[in-house]
């Protein structure tokens, strides 16, 4: 092997005479050479393929996998497989070095460095599913030695594949191999990911999934994360609740309400483990951001339970219940909120204002998992609630809620105060925006509530509550009372007045047959129904005379 030693003659000539000479004896001995001999030979022409330029290193990596040499063991044609591969490489080649990787035996393509070598052929090609394949074989070994999957991480970040970079990362942090600094690796992936999901939001909901799993992760690695000073651990915990704050509110509107709910937890347990901070402001900030997660994720999960009505449906309301109750809590704790004045006012009417909402969102948790024995004290919380113009929005919700309780069988003192808070709504809602027809309605609504549990004293003040309204309309005072709705509510309340004389109270028929003669007499209707329940009282007087005279 002399030859591969002479410099006297161009590399290709060189090349081809080392070929001649093996083909040669490998066609006249019809044998290999010697596992000494072949090793011998192919150190000469490994030095050589490494020495030349860069025209010809793959003639001689072809010739170190001369079927002469068949004889070399495992590790040494896995050597030269791979010198075949890196001389392609830098060729830009491609093909050749697949080629080159297809005809190693399966193990030594299965080991680290070779895949390593691989995966860079498949950034260049942009060959997704073999670079995966690539990680995750290298990922196996990565516990005993990280090498090759930190330099596929670095490859990946380099090429125009991110979501291979981020595969790579994640690959990394699941395996956490000794020596990684965690928190760099976590944080590294949390900014990788996050900007592949800004540049795929037409795909909002799968590219989300790895980003919200990432921060999940970051939190239940906590304790780890916590191991350096405490100085670190602020700004780690900051780092994490504050990137989890921010993207749940940039893409509330487009994230998958159980992703955002998720993200806001991560956010919410970081802001729990948050070491305590100087400053007015940044005490003052935690308290906040800890609030609108508990705001924003319970009303993410009310959307969820709307949606379909399932067991799942269900847990979302049961959870929604959970970040109610801290929601409140954390309001009550942050004292400023319902106390101070002047410039704070706008974030006291904000607080005041989520407050109502998470307040009916409670109701509404309750009425669908039927936490009936929770009833009375949601109740009464919005009782003894004052600063909001929203009533309207919860007076439909009492009724419903009024109505399941009744068909559940819910005893009449769980419910006792709901006739309270339907009437608080319908006068704060006629204070604020004087609609009649809303009105009108609910007052006959709670005149059927008040009927149907046996409290016809309230309901007679529903009667002559309409009556008052009504007369306003008929003096032009404003809007006319709707005469659909009147004449429903003055006959139905006559009618109670015949029940009464039905069952010899006479005394009861009284109050009720002038209630609702009262209220016809502002009727739209040129004076008929008055005319007609006129005309019907005197017949009922006419019995009520009788009864007495048999009395």
């Amino acid at each position: 092997m002399f030859v591969t030693t002479c410099d006297e003659l161009p590399a290709h000539d060189t090349a081809a005479g080392v070929k001649f000479i093996l083909d040669e004896v490998s066609h006249r001995t019809k044998r290999t050479l010697s596992a000494r001999a072949t090793h011998a030979a192919q150190t000469l022409i490994w030095k050589k393929a490494g020495a030349v330029d860069a025209e010809s290193p793959d003639e001689w990596c072809q010739l170190l996998r001369h079927a002469v040499f068949e004889s070399a063991g495992h590790m040494n044609k896995a050597k030269i497989g791979r010198k075949a591969i890196a001389a392609a490489l830098a060729r830009n080649d491609t093909n050749a070095a697949r080629h080159a990787f297809f005809e190693l035996p399966e193990a030594a393509q299965n080991e680290s460095i070779t895949r390593y070598l691989i995966f860079k052929v498949a950034l260049r090609d942009s060959d997704y599913e073999l670079a995966i394949k690539c990680l995750t074989l290298i990922a196996k070994h990565a516990e005993k030695d990280a090498t090759y999957l930190y330099a596929c991480v670095l490859e990946a970040q380099q090429s125009n594949m991110r979501q291979v970079a981020v595969a790579a990362l994640q690959a990394l942090s699941e395996r956490q191999p000794p020596g990684v600094h965690l928190p760099t690796l976590l944080r590294c992936t949390a900014r990788l990911l996050v900007s592949e999901l800004d540049a795929n939001t037409q795909d909002m909901d799968r590219m989300s999934e790895p980003v919200v799993s990432l921060f999940e992760r970051a939190a239940k690695n906590i304790p780890k994360l916590m191991h350096g000073s405490d100085a670190q651990w602020r700004l780690e915990s900051q780092w994490w609740s504050k990137n989890a704050y921010n993207l749940a509110l940039r893409l509330c509107a487009d994230l998958h309400p159980e992703h955002l709910v998720r993200l806001l937890e991560v956010c919410v347990c970081f802001l729990d483990r948050c070491p305590p901070e100087d400053g007015p402001i940044n005490q003052h900030s935690v308290p906040q951001r800890r609030v609108i997660c508990h705001f924003l994720a319970a009303s993410a999960l009310i959307v969820l339970g709307r949606s379909e009505e399932s067991s799942y449906s269900l847990e979302c309301y049961a959870r929604a219940r959970g970040h109610i109750t801290t929601f409140m809590a954390c309001c009550a704790g942050w004292a400023t909120a319902n106390d101070v004045e002047g410039p704070a006012a706008p974030q006291r009417h904000s607080v005041l204002a989520r407050k109502f909402e998470m307040l009916k969102f409670d109701l509404e948790c309750i009425l669908k998992i039927k936490q009936w024995d929770q009833l009375d004290k949601a109740v009464t919380d919005f009782l003894s609630f004052t600063e909001t113009d929203r009533w309207d929005s919860l007076a439909d919700l009492v009724i419903i809620i009024h109505e399941h309780a009744r068909a559940d069988g819910v005893s009449s003192t769980t419910t006792a105060r709901i006739h309270e808070l339907l009437q608080k709504c319908i006068n704060m809602t006629w204070k604020k925006d004087k609609d009649i027809r809303k009105m009108s309605r609910w007052l006959r609504l709670t005149f059927s509530i008040h009927l149907h549990d046996g409290n016809p004293g309230f309901a007679l003040k529903v009667v002559q509550q309409a009556a008052g309204v009504a007369q306003k309309g008929y003096n032009h005072q404003a809007d006319v009372y709707p005469l659909d709705e009147l004449c429903w509510l003055a006959t139905t309340a006559f009618n109670k007045s015949v029940d009464c004389l039905n069952t010899g109270d006479t005394e009861g028929a009284a109050p009720w047959i002038g209630a609702a003669l009262d209220l016809a007499r502002y009727a739209d209707d040129g004076g008929s129904l008055h005319a007609n329940l006129t005309h019907r009282t005197k017949a009922a007087e006419e019995r009520m005379r009788a009864i007495s005279a048999r009395a």
